[in-house]
């Protein structure tokens, strides 16, 4: 059993114990003896703390008397003074009645200047009030305006200014990778041209060397010469022909009434080639389908790539896309072919071979 169940039980059958179980009362008088007084000796406590305050109420009584009598001594001496002051005030009074009579009717006169004054002071304020009210409200309306105005400035001016960011990273960005190829380009250019510097110098001196022995033996190699130029003269026309002839075949099968225009333009920026240079091309144009065609007596892969530069130069310098893109040439290496298939070149060879 828990100490609070026990608890409950004492507190609920103890008052039925006390009253009905007199040894059981005993035992807790017994008990709780040590810890109380019995009657006799509070009666005993009792009587003398009220002997005490009997002997005590006797002194406080006799101090009484003599105080009650030294206030009467002082009541009346106060009483003959005060008639005295009593007289005095009386004639003070009547003497301030005077004085505060006419001082009441100044008062009055004052008090009425002053309340009219209050009154045209009160409208001034108010029309002032009226006033100062409309001027802040216009000053508000005003503010109000020009801080939209201004934050819609500076919302513009951030804008513009991101958009200028902007353009100015991009355009540092084409710029870099224009410097870029630019330098490149030019490396090679240097290359190439102090390779053909270099050739161009070993050949003078071995045609230096040769042209001695040539002018010994000019008649017979100029005979020579004149019956193999006839020869390839006679080839290179038969193919060139069947060439062209082949490929103006595959652009009259889908079209008819074609116009063909030869363009020179000039590279200025050196697009092509890596500097400035003139651009030759071939055009056929119906309804708005434009073909652009080169014939080349020999092709390898460098001419198909240098082929597709022009191409897009062209189409980039007069913002027209061409629809084909053709290279007609009897000769063509093997090198060429997957170089046009990567950048859709349609190659026209021989008159017995179509190669796409």
């Amino acid at each position: 059993m828990q100490t609070q169940q026990v608890r409950e039980m004492i507190l609920k059958e103890l008052p039925i114990l006390l009253n009905n179980d007199d040894s059981f009362l005993e035992t807790m008088l017994d008990i709780a003896r040590p810890h109380f007084a019995n009657k006799v000796e509070m009666k005993d406590r009792f009587n003398e703390i009220i002997a005490q305050l009997d002997h005590s109420i006797d002194k406080q009584t006799s101090v009484i008397e003599k105080l009650e009598q030294r206030l009467d001594q002082k009541i009346e001496e106060d009483r003959k003074r005060f008639e005295k002051v009593e007289q005095r005030l009386d004639q003070k009074i009547e003497a301030d009645n005077q004085k505060f009579a006419q001082l009441t009717a100044t008062l009055e006169k004052v008090e009425q200047r002053h309340n009219q004054k209050i009154e045209e002071d009160h409208k001034r304020f108010e029309k002032l009030e009226r006033r100062l009210d409309q001027k802040i409200e216009e000053d508000r309306k005003r503010f109000e305006k020009v801080e939209r105005r201004l934050d819609q400035k500076i919302e513009e001016d951030r804008k513009r200014f991101e958009k200028v960011e902007q353009r100015l990273d991009q355009k540092i960005e084409a710029d870099n990778q224009k410097f870029a190829q630019l330098t490149a380009t030019l490396e090679k250019v240097e290359q190439r041209l102090n390779q053909k510097i270099e050739e161009d110098r070993k050949w003078r001196e071995e045609e230096k060397e040769k042209e001695k022995k040539q002018e010994k033996e000019h008649d017979i190699q100029m005979s020579k010469f004149d019956q193999r130029l006839m020869a390839m003269g006679a080839r290179w026309g038969v193919n060139s022909e069947a060439s062209f002839r082949n490929g103006l075949a595959a652009i009259l099968e889908e079209f008819s009434q074609v116009e063909v225009i030869h363009v020179d333009e000039h590279d200025d920026d050196g697009v092509v080639f890596g500097y400035p240079e003139e651009i030759e091309l071939d055009l056929i144009i119906k309804n708005g389908v434009l073909i652009i065609a080169e014939i080349k007596s020999a092709t390898d892969k460098h001419d198909v790539y240098f082929f597709d530069k022009k191409v897009r130069f062209y189409e980039q310098k007069h913002g027209q896309k061409a629809n084909r893109k053709l290279l007609i040439s009897p000769m063509v290496e093997d090198r060429a072919l997957p170089v046009a298939k990567k950048l859709g070149v349609e190659i026209y060879s021989f008159a017995q071979e179509v190669n796409v």
